[in-house]
């Protein structure tokens, strides 16, 4: 609530004890329901109320316990409620070493969205390898999924640990700090605040992510039916299909960037990055908080697009990494063309 906040959700493993405590409330934020299941990998499971958790929980220890896991999850579903399965850190985690989902496309091929951006995005975490291998290896399959962030926050106001001989007190302390509620935050383009709505921009893809809750937004955009010198109007969003008439012409696209700041004091200079088919297409430059950038392809049936914005961060960043944009500020869904 402090950071403003506007939905939030806590997926302890294996406890929906939350659920029923009266301390889980919020008359600032739309609170969702969730779980953090463990087998062979982490994921969440997400919804706007009480789900049957005891249906999905033998899925917990048996064999190939994703895909029973995500057919279950789903058959919870019913009118007026939304149960969504999202992918925890496809690859490791400085939160849990050796979580990485472990399952292969065939069996994980029915979950709703993937955590690609997991607590802090640059080192210890390897975030960098799910955003150029396992979401392209999805989406180069002609999978459709959500792509979201994480903060993994286990742990908060840990002491610095001084002296201490006990690993874990200092795991605690980088937990505190590192890993701090809104780092990364997963925006979503939704039609009202309500539990419901929100869930339903996440299963459709309306969603960028940003480094924190202060961090910049990113938002993609496409005119599938661009006229040069024509009106432009951009209907179609992040996580949304260019309609077949689209393909073998040229479409317009547009990228809006709101608060690239380099601090929350000074704006810096910032890079928008278009990737299509998880190599980049097209950079731009900009020393403004707020602008767009333009740019025409003629996409083709298997084409994607996505952009990330880089930009130094003199907060956060680790010695050496400041050079050359080489930071990830924010990434958006992709635009698909199937």
């Amino acid at each position: 609530e402090n950071k403003g906040f506007d939905f939030f959700v806590l997926t302890d493993h294996e406890n929906v004890g939350a659920w029923t405590d009266p301390g889980y409330r919020s008359n600032k934020m739309t609170l969702l329901y969730g779980v953090e299941w463990s087998n062979g990998g982490h994921a969440n499971i997400w919804s706007n109320l009480p789900f049957d958790w005891s249906a999905i929980a033998p899925t917990v220890n048996a064999d190939g316990g994703a895909k029973a896991a995500i057919d279950t999850a789903h058959a919870l579903r019913q009118p007026g409620q939304e149960v969504l399965f999202s992918i925890n850190h496809p690859k490791t985690s400085i939160a849990c070493s050796g979580c990485e989902w472990t399952y292969s496309f065939e069996d994980s091929v029915m979950a709703d969205c993937m955590e690609i951006w997991n607590a802090g995005y640059i080192w210890p975490n390897t975030n960098f390898l799910t955003v150029t291998q396992t979401i392209n290896e999805y989406l180069g399959r002609g999978k459709k999924i959500s792509l979201v962030g994480g903060s993994d926050s286990h742990i908060h106001n840990a002491a610095m640990p001084l002296g201490s001989t006990d690993p874990a007190a200092y795991e605690n302390y980088v937990q505190t700090y590192y890993h701090d509620l809104g780092m990364p935050t997963t925006w979503v383009y939704a039609k009202s605040k309500g539990a419901t709505d929100i869930l339903d921009g996440i299963r459709r893809g309306h969603v960028c992510i940003t480094h924190s809750w202060t961090g910049p937004q990113i938002q993609l955009w496409a005119d599938p039916d661009y006229v040069d010198g024509g009106q432009q109007t951009y209907e179609i969003l992040m996580g949304d299909a260019l309609p077949a008439s689209s393909l073998g012409k040229e479409v317009r696209f547009r990228v809006r960037v709101f608060d690239a700041k380099m601090t929350d004091l000074t704006a810096g200079a910032s890079a928008v990055v278009v990737m299509k088919n998880g190599q980049p297409l097209t950079e731009t430059v900009s020393l403004s908080e707020d602008y767009v950038f333009d740019f025409t392809d003629t996409p083709v049936k298997g084409d994607y697009y996505y952009v990330e914005l880089k930009q130094p961060d003199l907060v956060s960043a680790l010695p050496g990494e400041i050079a050359q944009f080489g930071i990830l500020s924010a990434i958006t869904n992709p635009i698909y063309t199937w």
